[in-house]
């Protein structure tokens, strides 16, 4: 698959970099989310501010595992073949519908296979409009389009992140309203399914030559509890979709399996609300100074 959309590198002034580099510092920072902020956070360990609910579509249905590098996860798929299962966040008033300045959603996932070339295994990860999925209760958009599952999330409705790893390759996609906007094989960059666990990150902004639209930035924290090196996979992906498609929207995840052994795991879940320009300038400053307080420190 061949990358799309403008490389970071290319953009490193402006408002939209500045958002960025607190987009990206909140992140591998792992932020504490506060619902008091306005912000949606789920840690699966009874600190989460929104209702979720389980659907156990094919194969054995998820649950909560402790033992986590933060503590509990939930395990959406747990090492069988033949699965399909999702979680459905309940629509949360404080940050649902199309914001001035852009919301991000994160979440962490861990993805183990063990099977031969050519079968496939994915985890994905948006938004699905609460006019055809509901503002709560279990929905698995996986099982219910029968034209595609998590591997190639395109729902009606919905902005999707798909990660599908199978042996050899570990493709990541970005699908909006029924289509696909982009894909690309992050291998040999990165490996997904290498039993550790990643951080994906969204960011959805207004497109600065026309507000009504779209423009969508996705990066992965490679090993965000150790390690945590960022990619920036795709970039100032522009995309023809109106950011009214979602006046209302709740977050859902989903993964499955064909003839793999697969093992999706899926913790910190949360969506932030982009503030001002000016806000976001305080933040980075803010970050800034923690960072060389750490630093002094040791």
């Amino acid at each position: 698959m061949r990358r799309t959309g403008t490389s970071l590198t290319s953009r490193r002034t402006g408002p939209n970099y500045l958002r960025r580099c607190c987009v990206i510092a909140c992140a591998m920072a792992n932020c504490t989310y506060s619902a008091a902020r306005g912000d949606m956070f789920e840690d699966f360990d009874g600190g989460g501010t929104t209702p979720y609910s389980i659907a156990n579509s094919v194969g054995a249905a998820p649950s909560l595992v402790a033992g986590g590098p933060t503590g509990s996860f939930l395990q959406l798929q747990n090492g069988t073949a033949n699965a399909n299962n999702a979680v459905a966040f309940n629509e949360d008033p404080t940050v649902t519908g199309p914001r001035p300045h852009g919301k991000i959603l994160s979440a962490d996932f861990r993805l183990t296979v063990n099977g031969a070339s050519g079968e496939t295994a994915a985890l994905g990860f948006g938004y699905a409009a609460i006019g055809p999925w509901g503002t709560s209760g279990p929905r698995n958009p996986g099982f219910e389009d029968p034209a595609h599952d998590w591997n190639a999330p395109a729902y009606q409705g919905a902005v999707m992140v798909s990660i599908d790893v199978s042996p050899g390759s570990d493709v990541v996609s970005l699908s909006g309203f029924g289509s696909q906007l982009a894909s690309v094989d992050v291998q040999p960059m990165l490996n997904l399914d290498d039993g550790k666990f990643h951080r994906g990150v969204l960011t959805v902004t207004p497109d600065p030559s026309d507000a009504t639209k779209a423009m969508f930035d996705l990066d992965i924290i490679e090993d965000v509890h150790g390690a945590a090196i960022s990619h920036s996979i795709l970039a100032g992906l522009p995309a023809n979709i109106n950011l009214s498609g979602l006046p209302g929207n709740r977050v859902i995840s989903g993964a499955t399996s064909t003839n793999l052994e697969f093992t999706a795991d899926l913790d910190n879940v949360g969506v932030r609300i982009i503030p001002e320009p000016g806000g976001l300038a305080l933040a980075l400053m803010a970050l800034v100074g923690l960072c060389r307080m750490g630093r002094r420190r040791v």
